[in-house]
């Protein structure tokens, strides 16, 4: 919390990558606290749907996410600083929901997986690199998508990681799936 008041204080685009592990915590509620108090500090929250689902203190989120109950559950962190959050859905694709009211939906770039691990951060750092060279929205979660499916497609992390040509090649080669 340390450094995301000091971020704060000197005017630092926040970024929150939920990346809850339940091992890390002494209990879900401990977990919902501090989640909530540095998602309300945050410029742009992101998370998978058990990540969310962490946000909040009631009933699981997970098996009942019509989009107005989704969207009804997020808006009270848009009346801070929130301008963006991510909800990532896995195969299905994901969520982008803006402070102006919008929800973007982003399908997926269908690959064969060799590993489950990393694909979530390559979609933050991926979608964190467009937002800061002023790209939009749609593109930034499209790119943040083809980086993960590169990530999955190949046998370890730090062999994955690529550059931006390599990204939007594959982009261009491959056909992406319709959020579902």
């Amino acid at each position: 919390m340390l450094a995301i008041e000091h971020a704060r204080s000197v005017n630092t685009f926040v970024v929150l990558d939920l990346d809850y592990r339940a091992y890390s915590w002494a209990s879900e509620q401990e977990a919902s606290l501090y989640y909530q108090i540095a998602a309300r500090a945050s410029n742009v929250i992101i998370g998978n749907l058990e990540e969310i689902n962490i946000l909040s203190t009631h009933a699981s989120l997970e098996y009942d996410m019509q989009p107005n109950k989704l969207e009804a559950f997020l808006k009270p962190y848009f009346q801070g600083v929130a301008e963006l959050i991510i909800v990532k859905r896995e195969e299905d694709g994901s969520q982008a929901f803006t402070k102006d009211g919008r929800c973007l939906k982003q399908g997926i770039y269908p690959v064969s997986v060799k590993k489950p691990f990393g694909a979530g951060d390559a979609f933050a750092g991926t979608l964190i690199h467009g937002l800061i060279k002023g790209l939009d929205i749609e593109t930034c979660i499209r790119r943040g998508s083809a980086a993960a499916a590169i990530n999955v497609s190949r046998d370890s992390c730090t062999e994955a990681m690529l550059s931006l040509t390599e990204l939007l090649s594959f982009m261009a080669r491959n056909e992406q799936t319709k959020f579902k």
